[in-house]
């Protein structure tokens, strides 16, 4: 008897291991292995546990449980197609109003099956049927977006301006936002067709909502705006502009005119705005800019001549800075606020 105890006392742990794999993993799946290992190891790229047991047979557990956010995208690809072989289940943002979904610690969240349709409130419409395919994030997990008609409350989520998440967020971060972002106003703005008036369908193959009758497609549209910093010496020229509601400086900006290259945009928008010319424009770079469709293309030019008399119109206030007392400027992931870090570091240099 004290025997048969002992045996029953050493066996529960082994039970009650066996018992907490039961309620965390499916049925196991078992495949012949042609090798006998005899140890339990983590199969990252399938979020599975795979045990070799000792007869050859490779067991594997599927999580039945999965995280209902994601919260961390370290990398993530823009992918118009989604691919036909994915490790993971797909995650969804939730965009209402111009304003995303976040969880209580204000970050970029995405959110599983089940958790994003209890938050969208559309019980009796599956998710999936209104989800914009955005990328790919860490390489392995399919995100989409969902356009919700109005935010739904929640205790344990808010609702945040992309505007305060892109402040906080990294690049790979970024790139999801921002597509997603110009992927719901495409869709949104091209549910009739401009030809016909008819409804349009998401094309089967291509990024395009397309008219059948018309037969005509409408692709995400993207306007091709200039952003520059200009540049005297150790000053550099900011702006304040008629929208901001606080005491904000930036580059100047404009949108490119049919017709138009993007220097001579350039060259126009700086003597429109603050009344001033420029020359030797460098080419520093792009971003996509989702307000609601932007690519900001980034130079710095130098003064050339003329005196700052603003346009009144978008510019309230436009000032010389010099490097060292610099106003409130841009965040450093924007464009804007790299040109300017750009200028400073240069002036530190000595290389202005």
């Amino acid at each position: 008897m004290l025997t048969g105890f002992r045996a029953a006392l050493f066996a529960l742990p082994v039970l009650l291991f066996f018992v907490a794999v039961f309620l965390t993993t499916p049925v196991f799946a078992f495949r012949k292995h042609h090798q006998s290992v005899g140890v339990l190891c983590l199969n990252e790229s399938h979020g599975a546990f795979a045990a070799f047991g000792s007869r050859g047979y490779r067991y594997t557990f599927k999580p039945r449980l999965q995280a209902l956010t994601m919260s961390h995208i370290f990398t993530f690809e823009l992918c118009d197609y989604l691919p036909e072989q994915h490790d993971q289940a797909p995650r969804y943002l939730l965009v209402s109003e111009g304003q995303l979904l976040s969880g209580i610690e204000a970050q970029l969240t995405l959110y599983a099956d089940e958790e994003a349709q209890r938050l969208s409130g559309m019980a009796d419409l599956p998710i999936q049927d209104q989800a914009i395919y955005v990328g790919i994030a860490n390489g392995k997990t399919p995100c989409f977006v969902v356009e919700l008609a109005q935010p739904t409350a929640s205790s344990q989520h808010q609702w945040l301006s992309p505007r305060v998440l892109m402040a906080i967020a990294s690049a790979a971060e970024y790139l999801a936002l921002a597509r997603a972002l110009q992927l719901c106003v495409w869709v949104r703005e091209h549910r009739f067709c401009g030809l016909c008036g008819q409804p349009t369908q998401r094309h089967r193959v291509e990024r395009a909502m397309t008219c059948e009758p018309c037969n005509k497609m409408y692709y995400p549209r993207i306007s091709p705006c200039m952003i520059t910093i200009v540049i005297k010496g150790e000053y550099c020229l900011l702006a304040h502009h008629t929208r901001y509601k606080t005491n904000f400086y930036s580059t100047l900006a404009g949108f490119i005119e049919a017709g138009e290259s993007i220097e001579d945009a350039v060259h126009r928008e700086v003597k429109e705005e603050v009344g001033v010319r420029v020359q030797d424009l460098e080419y520093f770079g792009s971003q996509s800019w989702p307000f609601p469709g932007q690519l900001m293309v980034g130079f710095i030019s130098r003064y050339a001549s003329g005196e700052i008399v603003i346009d009144d119109d978008e510019i309230s206030d436009a000032q010389w800075f010099h490097y060292t007392n610099l106003p409130e400027i841009p965040p450093p992931m924007s464009i804007s606020g790299q040109l300017i870090q750009t200028f400073v570091d240069r002036c530190r240099q000595g290389t202005v």
